[in-house]
């Protein structure tokens, strides 16, 4: 974990959106007098976890402990966009200005996608190793579409990263479910559609130009 720090300090920006929303949430419990949107932070640090694990990738020797990198940066992935459905519990408090809460869930929406971007960038330079620009770019696109479906069942189903390890027989069944009977799970499909395309357009845009750092922190 000591080479944690560097790292961190390549990504001036992602410290600083952490901070600017931390401060906006001490605010608002210190304001309202209560700890409503204390979820957030765990939220937040969820979303830091696949960016902890892409930044070992490189430093990372053998392929089992890259697979294992792999496969759970997979699973954590999720949890970074997942930030932006937290606007859903928006019109549910009153007790302080509505547009500061729009500031203060924005805030660590934003910081959970950079997070969750710069930690694609990560994969999409080690799966370049591998495989031609091209493959590595449809792959991307197509794992944004999963995160999507993942979003929909961390949402509306509430199922978490780790219950693929902790109740994978029911996780699996809902899956199953999911895909053979669309016209029973429109919203399911329609999530996954529409969301796919909101993050791949931001990430392709927005997100991809940052590659360079990817590399730099990757190379710490």
């Amino acid at each position: 974990m000591r080479s944690l720090w560097p790292a961190l300090k390549s990504n001036r920006d992602l410290i600083a959106l952490s901070t600017m929303a931390l401060v906006l949430l001490g605010f608002r419990v210190i304001k309202a007098e209560n700890y409503r949107y204390l979820f957030l932070i765990w939220n937040l640090f969820l979303a830091f976890l696949p960016w902890l694990m892409s930044s070992r990738l490189l430093q990372t020797n053998g392929w089992l402990p890259r697979l294992g990198l792999i496969v759970l940066w997979g699973l954590f992935f999720p949890n970074a966009p997942y930030i932006i459905t937290d606007f859903v519990h928006f019109k549910r408090f009153s007790d302080i200005i509505w547009w500061y809460d729009i500031l203060c869930i924005g805030s660590f929406a934003m910081a959970g996608l950079y997070f969750g971007f710069r930690s694609l960038n990560h994969v999409s330079t080690f799966i370049g190793q591998y495989v031609s620009r091209r493959t590595s770019a449809v792959l991307i696109g197509l794992y944004l579409f999963l995160t999507a479906f993942g979003i929909y069942l961390g949402r509306f189903g509430r199922w978490n990263s780790w219950d693929i390890v902790r109740d994978p027989i029911a996780l699996s069944r809902e899956v199953i479910d999911i895909v053979l009977n669309p016209s029973d799970n429109e919203q399911a499909w329609l999530m996954t559609v529409v969301l796919g395309l909101f993050l791949n357009v931001l990430y392709w845009f927005l997100g991809r130009r940052e590659t360079g750092q990817a590399r730099s922190s990757l190379s710490l």
